[in-house]
């Protein structure tokens, strides 16, 4: 769980908006999973106490904007780690489609293509 926290934390507060650099495999799963947990609590939360839907909700919202730029930015960290350019991000656009294939290249392990885009954060 400390790794976990570890990885979220880094993603969130070191590297806010850093779209230089790649991210490691375990990192960017760890806040794939953090963003997982959150994201159970928060229905479990709706789930306990309906009475208090809306202010969840408020809250909810701001979540996910404040974390809009973060999850952009290790997704494209990734990438670089792969080797590929951030702009394929762009293919999450696609429905159903794009966020597979964004889920299917985050599993590649590390390409020696991605030293080109610097070191890890």
């Amino acid at each position: 769980m400390d790794q976990i926290l570890v990885a979220f934390k880094k993603a969130v507060l070191n590297n806010y908006a850093n779209f230089q650099g790649r991210t490691t495999r375990k990192d960017f799963w760890y806040f794939i999973l953090a963003q997982v947990i959150i994201d159970i609590i928060y229905v479990l939360l709706l789930w306990l106490l309906p009475d208090q839907r809306y202010a969840w909700g408020a809250l909810y919202r701001v979540y996910i904007i404040v974390l809009l730029s973060p999850s952009i930015a290790i997704q494209v960290r990734r990438l670089h780690d792969v080797g590929l350019s951030g702009w394929i991000f762009l293919i999450d656009f696609i429905p159903f489609l794009g966020g597979l294939i964004l889920a299917i290249i985050d599993c590649f392990p590390a390409s020696p293509k991605g030293e080109k885009y610097g070191s890890y954060f």
